[in-house]
């Protein structure tokens, strides 16, 4: 296991679906071999829409008023997630999520 990092990631959306967008997200990098927590990244993310459902996530319109947008902040959580193992309570959903937040960031890049 030297080397072996996992990245613990979870993000919180304004929905369940494809269209929905990423409203927060957070990575917690660990090392495999001492289970050492050797980097976080926690921010807000301005989905420029509604947030969604607040009663469910917590997180406010006023919340992520001035809050970096997901291309603000792409590069930076790449960084975090790059190389290392995924690990998420619910990786298929939030692995789905990040992935069409990075295609949409591409597809402006066109």
């Amino acid at each position: 296991m030297a080397g072996k990092r996992f990245a613990v990631v979870d993000c919180e959306t304004t929905g369940l679906y494809n269209h929905d967008r990423a409203i927060e997200v957070a990575v917690v990098v660990i090392d495999a071999a001492s289970s050492q927590i050797i980097d976080e990244y926690d921010t807000l993310i301005n989905p420029m829409r509604d947030t969604g459902p607040v009663g469910i996530h917590g997180v406010t319109a006023s919340m992520v008023q001035m809050a970096p947008t997901f291309d603000e902040v792409a590069t930076a959580l790449a960084r975090h997630v790059k190389g290392n193992v995924l690990v998420a309570h619910n990786l298929q959903f939030d692995a789905r999520m990040l992935r069409n937040e990075f295609e949409r960031l591409a597809a402006h890049l066109d």
